[in-house]
């Protein structure tokens, strides 16, 4: 019996160190397509370089507003102190970190953005920058992302007035589906072929859209799924997925529209 307690201690601790390495933090990788400088704010701090790629680690879990701005190209060459040197707002949205995960921002010279999300180890985040070398080409793994808002247990996708959804089984392959998919804007293309060709609750719609980090994206699929809803007076649990209240007053005048 004494032979079994070192045992599950070892197994504990083993557990609690594996648990200790791994980063619970995220990171914000933002790349910009042009030559100038660039600056970028998340929620209201300031971040800038003499390049334009930045990488922000230490970035807590939850929502946060990213700005990016570049520098204009307009500056003279004789302007050696910067005088005439203009930022300009390049992009702007409200970005969903999960733990443990970077999201990559590409944006081209007219503000459009490709985002993709790649799962950080305990491999990978070794001397609090994680470079491009350390990443996990696999993409997405296991971690979900989920937390206490999964929404339902292992019996299926019951919505709050009794209605039956997609079962519990198919929403875990479409949420493996997702994230396979790294490109925020694919991942899109797939979110609205699945909301178009299946039933859900509004819960199963609210996890769903948590598989992606952008406002909008989730703004606009959660305006399209709602036509195959089957608790459409249960739609308001969608909005915790949002940031703005602009977001929520958009959906909200939807809903109440859409017939």
């Amino acid at each position: 019996m004494n032979k079994v307690y070192p045992l599950v201690l070892a197994l504990l601790i083993g557990a609690a160190a594996m648990a200790a390495d791994r980063p619970r933090t995220g990171m914000i990788t933002i790349s910009v397509n042009d030559n100038s400088d660039v600056r970028v704010s998340v929620d209201g701090r300031s971040y800038s370089e003499r390049d334009n790629d930045i990488s922000i680690s230490n970035i807590a879990p939850g929502y946060h507003n990213i700005q990016v701005f570049h520098s204009s190209s307009s500056r003279s060459p004789f302007d050696i102190f910067g005088r005439n040197n203009r930022e300009q707002l390049l992009w702007s949205n409200s970005l969903y970190v999960k733990p443990s995960t970077e999201v990559e921002i590409k944006i081209n010279k007219n503000g459009k953005a490709k985002v993709k999300e790649h799962e950080m180890d305990n491999n990978r985040y070794d001397d609090g920058k994680w470079d491009r070398n350390d990443r996990n080409n696999g993409g997405y793994g296991n971690n979900g992302g989920y937390g206490n808002n999964g929404g339902y247990g292992n019996n299926g996708g019951y919505g709050n007035n009794g209605a039956y959804g997609t079962s519990y089984q198919e929403m875990e392959q479409m949420k493996q589906t997702l994230r396979r998919e790294r490109f925020e804007n694919n991942r899109v293309e797939l979110a609205r072929q699945l909301f178009n060709s299946h039933a859900f609750t509004a819960i199963q719609v609210k996890e769903l859209l948590q598989e992606f980090s952008l406002e909008n994206n989730k703004l606009d699929l959660a305006k399209f799924a709602y036509k195959n809803t089957i608790d459409k007076n249960s739609y308001y649990v969608v909005y915790d997925v949002f940031s703005f209240n602009s977001s929520k007053q958009e959906l909200a005048n939807y809903t109440r529209s859409y017939r």
